[in-house]
């Protein structure tokens, strides 16, 4: 169905919501929404629309940007717009995939892989359109004002993803900005996301600058779902290889104490996890074939944790080792630590 307003529904009994309490006091509510779904066996190895399924959704339905969340297909995109060799050459190294596709918080081995990346594609920062940022990881980025350094565009979580598309972009023998929605590159990604979530490619500028598309839960759980299949169905081929890359670092797509690897870390069988700003968050299970889209209408990250245990444990159950009373994502602690 086509994506729905991004307003926020009345919050109902049946609609669910995080609760975010100080003491005994309820500090906010959260409502949500999310949508399991999975990918058919009868597909096998087939990048259709219909190949993934929806299989059950709580929550008003809600449209939302995808923002990060939607790496994994952005670059799937970029790596098949590059000469076979050089696309051949990055899929057969995962860090490099890994960090394609990540969010990163600029530590040093996030800088490192980006700058591994750089040479592997033959670009540079002044090839990048993404801006700089402070890193995401507060030590790394107090270390490099200690040393006497500026952050550049190494340091922006979206630094592998815009090499890629700076790389695709050159190999499309297209305008190097490859930032608007009628580049040659965005196109492709555009039509890859509609295959995927059986969606409109509807867009928006995101934060780094370059397009992200406005889809419902269920579009982000059919693509999910789908990038699972493949890992299962077609590990070896280009989706199925970005997903296990993921998967197997979830470190180098995320960085120290965030979530995105905190879940995986508590996962008793190999996940895709990956956030997207404002509350969002997606799961790919390759051995299930299903994948499981979340949004926070509130857009808050905070609450994002909470919902994304809540739907896993619903639809998943045991996929999820037992939670430490004190696991970091659900406790927020004072400024002295307590």
């Amino acid at each position: 169905m086509p994506p729905t307003t991004g307003h926020a529904p009345p919050q109902t009994p049946s609609q669910p919501h995080v609760v975010a309490t100080r003491g005994a006091f309820v500090e906010a509510t959260h409502p949500f929404s999310a949508t399991f779904a999975r990918f058919r066996p009868d597909c096998g190895r087939a990048e259709f629309a219909n190949g993934a399924e929806v299989v059950d959704s709580v929550g008003a339905a809600f449209s939302s940007p995808w923002r990060s969340a939607a790496k994994p297909m952005q670059l799937e995109a970029s790596l098949r717009c590059l000469p076979p060799a050089l696309a051949s050459e990055i899929a057969a190294d995962a860090s490099l995939l890994a960090i394609a596709a990540a969010s990163h918080s600029a530590e040093p081995g996030h800088v490192e892989a980006v700058e591994r990346l750089f040479a592997v594609l033959g670009v540079g920062p002044d090839d990048l359109f993404c801006g700089c940022h402070r890193p995401m990881n507060e030590a790394a980025a107090d270390a490099l004002l200690r040393a006497g350094r500026h952050f550049d565009v190494r340091h922006n979580n979206c630094s592998g993803k815009h090499a890629m598309m700076a790389a695709a972009a050159r190999a499309l023998g297209a305008d190097a900005d490859y930032r608007p929605a009628d580049h040659p590159l965005q196109v492709q990604i555009a039509a890859l996301i509609e295959r995927l979530t059986n969606t409109p490619a509807i867009s928006a500028g995101d934060g780094c600058g370059v397009p992200t598309f406005c889809v419902d839960t269920a579009a982000m759980a059919r693509a999910y779902a789908a990038l699972a299949g493949a890992m299962r169905d077609a590990p070896g081929e280009l989706r199925g290889t970005i997903g296990w890359a993921m998967a197997r670092q979830p470190w180098l797509t995320s960085g120290s104490e965030r979530f995105d690897l905190l879940l995986a870390e508590r996962a008793t069988r190999p996940i895709v996890g990956k956030i997207g700003a404002m509350g969002v968050f997606c799961v790919a299970v390759p051995d299930l074939g299903v994948g499981v889209g979340v949004k926070i209408h509130s857009g808050s990250t905070l609450a994002l944790p909470a919902a994304v245990e809540a739907v896993l444990e619903r639809w998943i159950p045991g996929l999820l080792a037992p939670r430490p009373a004190d696991w970091a994502p659900t406790t927020t602690l004072d400024v002295a630590g307590r």
